[in-house]
């Protein structure tokens, strides 16, 4: 039996129920055609195996989430949450995707498309982290960042350290979904590049613990103390 396709008034009480929008901010039908990249956009990628599931999955129920879409001043839309929903109905040739309708002004493009985005857990690690990083080269600080995505100053401060890890690594987490940020946080402060490497594979492949990579840094911090005060009780 086939299942019955969500309608636009359907994705409206949903959307209603969940308080997704206000008298300002209703929901329509949109041409596929008019949607412009957020050149503020979080995602960094869409891999193309999410990208056909997806598209399978709208095909055999429908789309279950409208976009969410602002005006642009030249005309069409600019999408600030759903670029994988508009990538799917762009690959399928449909003419029409359902989208709610907000008022952002172009300076909070940025922002608006981060939270929308961490509310529904879309960004992976590095995809947060490069956000971040964008936000704060714009000018603003932590706290301000902070208080903008509802975290605290010190998790974005533990989101922002994972870029000084090494290109090896970084490239791995740009196709891992979650890494948790805390064993990141904990690599990052290492000096040798190799070790970073290392630890962060055998967390990965869960050969080593949070706990340990802890324990192995407290060790690398000892020895390099041990050296300073050798150094210097020999001047």
């Amino acid at each position: 039996m086939a299942r019955k396709r969500p309608s636009i008034e359907m994705l409206q009480k949903a959307s209603e129920s969940a308080h997704m929008f206000d008298n300002q901010n209703r929901l329509r039908e949109i041409s596929v055609d008019k949607l412009y990249d957020n050149p503020m956009q979080p995602r960094k990628e869409i891999r193309e195996s999410e990208l056909n599931e997806l598209a399978n999955s709208i095909k055999e129920n429908g789309l279950l989430q409208p976009i969410i879409v602002t005006k642009r001043e030249e005309g069409g839309y600019f999408i600030i949450a759903g670029h994988r929903r508009a990538a799917a109905h762009k690959l399928m040739n449909m003419d029409t995707i359902a989208a709610v309708v907000k008022d952002v002004e172009s300076s909070n493009f940025g922002i608006s498309a981060l939270v929308e985005n961490i509310q529904r857990e879309n960004l992976t690690t590095l995809e947060m982290a490069l956000a971040l990083k964008d936000m704060s080269i714009g000018g603003m600080k932590q706290e301000e960042i902070a208080k903008k995505i509802n975290k605290s100053r010190i998790y974005v401060a533990k989101i922002l350290s994972i870029l000084k890890l090494t290109e090896e690594i970084l490239d791995d987490l740009r196709n891992r979904k979650s890494v948790d940020i805390e064993a990141l946080y904990e690599i990052q402060k290492l000096q040798d590049d190799e070790l970073k490497n290392s630890l962060y594979f055998d967390f990965i492949n869960s050969n080593i613990s949070r706990e340990e990579i802890r324990k192995i840094l407290n060790k690398t911090s000892r020895k390099k103390q041990n050296v300073r005060m050798r150094t210097f009780s020999m001047k």
